[in-house]
């Protein structure tokens, strides 16, 4: 079985989110986290019209000025629209946002104005304003038809609000895989103190979140024994997904079943195991129907490496992005060598351009080490000196 190093196998999920790339036009409020397909550009200027920055009085000419009012009697009517024609020695109410009257030459703070008694007359405390003051010019920010996101960004919800301002109700985004997870094995149980032969579930409860974080779409999560039939019944019937998920049964013990039925379904590999440990038993595959199955180990460290290591990068290829650039940091105290000629994958703690690597407890069946980490950094079979850099992978979530 080829061990494919730990950075190809990487570079080989990546490669397949790039060949199954989706798109789809959606509504503003499914597009929070996804990437833009495609450049989009403002189909308004930005301001779309002359307003007021202020709440105060529209004013032409100089003080005092005749005020003119309008009366609604509507109280729902949209006082923002509503314009009175201005000429020199007028002024009109306006509100923030409200739309500039013709004729209107400043705008005048309400805290600066000075009615008569009757209110038929508008002056000023400060003097006349300044020509343009406290008017927004359409077109300011941004002209018509500006770019205003490019392809390749993620929409968080600051560019969410902007595109809104900007007038659009739909987006072109790549869209999330599609992920069926199964989570296997007889001796993995899912509530109270696991007795001796048995495991607690370390997958489930936080699986699909970790999945959603990363830019996945979990449609289904199943529960199968280590059991052929259920196997190959799970297979046919999550042909309406993109991304299979399995926990466990990447081995080749007698009872691993993944490696079987990869092989019956005619399944080729893009990486059938890794140089790097815990998690050398994940493999990735792609079905005949274009399915991609994504194998993790079944011990939970490992499975959870393999997780932050493939997964992202296949979601960036899926997104039209670039493949993830492992960040590198310095390690705080130095790494033995380890016993085999693989990478490790450790958990850290990572402060700014520093690691701290967790040594203890970081073999694949342990979660201890991991739980207190926020970064997983790959160290090279020889180990490293305290100061020497590696790369790390953040853990999102």
């Amino acid at each position: 079985m080829h061990h494919t190093p730990w950075n190809e196998a990487i570079s080989a999920a990546f490669r397949l989110g790039a060949s199954s790339q989706k798109t789809a036009r959606l509504p503003l409020d499914q597009t929070l986290g996804r990437v833009l397909a495609e450049d989009v550009h403002t189909p308004i200027p930005l301001p779309h019209y002359d307003s007021s920055a202020m709440d105060g009085y529209a004013v032409a000419g100089t003080p005092p000025w005749a005020l003119k009012t309008q009366v609604f009697a509507d109280e729902k009517v949209n006082r923002h629209k509503q314009t009175l024609e201005l000429h020199p020695g007028e002024a009109t109410p306006i509100l923030t946002g409200g739309l500039i009257p013709p004729g209107t030459e400043a705008v005048l703070r309400v805290e600066s104005a000075v009615l008569s008694e009757d209110g038929a007359v508008l002056d000023s405390s400060a003097g006349a304003p300044a020509p343009g003051q406290d008017m927004r010019r359409a077109g300011e920010e941004l002209a018509e038809g500006s770019l205003a996101a490019r392809a390749g960004q993620t929409i968080t919800s600051r560019l969410l609000a902007f595109l809104a301002v900007c007038g659009f109700d739909t987006l072109p985004v790549f869209t999330a895989p599609a992920v069926s997870i199964a989570y296997t094995g007889n001796e993995v149980i899912t509530e109270g103190i696991p007795g001796p032969g048995e495991v607690r579930d370390a997958y489930s409860v936080q699986f699909p979140a970790i999945f959603s974080a990363l830019g996945a779409r979990v449609e289904s999560t199943a529960r199968l024994h280590d059991d052929w039939q259920e196997f190959t019944a799970w297979f046919e019937e999550t042909r309406g997904s993109e991304l299979l998920v399995l926990t466990g049964g990447s081995s080749t013990s007698e009872v691993d079943m993944l490696r079987k039925i990869i092989a019956e379904l005619g399944g080729t590999y893009a990486f059938e195991a890794v140089s790097a440990r815990p998690g050398h038993p994940c493999l990735m595959a792609v079905l005949p129907d274009s399915r991609v199955v994504l194998g993790l180990p079944g011990n939970p460290l490992a499975a959870h490496t393999s997780l932050y290591s493939y997964l992202p990068a296949f979601v960036a290829g899926r997104n039209g992005q670039e493949e993830p650039a492992r960040e590198l940091v310095a390690l705080t105290e130095p790494v033995p060598a380890f016993r085999k000629k693989d990478d490790r994958l450790l958990p850290a703690i990572v402060s700014g351009d520093s690691a701290q690597p967790l040594l203890h407890n970081a073999r694949s069946h342990m979660l201890s080490d991991f739980a207190r980490a926020n970064a997983l950094v790959r160290v090279p079979p020889q180990g490293t000196a305290a100061g020497e850099q590696v790369e790390m992978i953040p853990l999102v979530i």
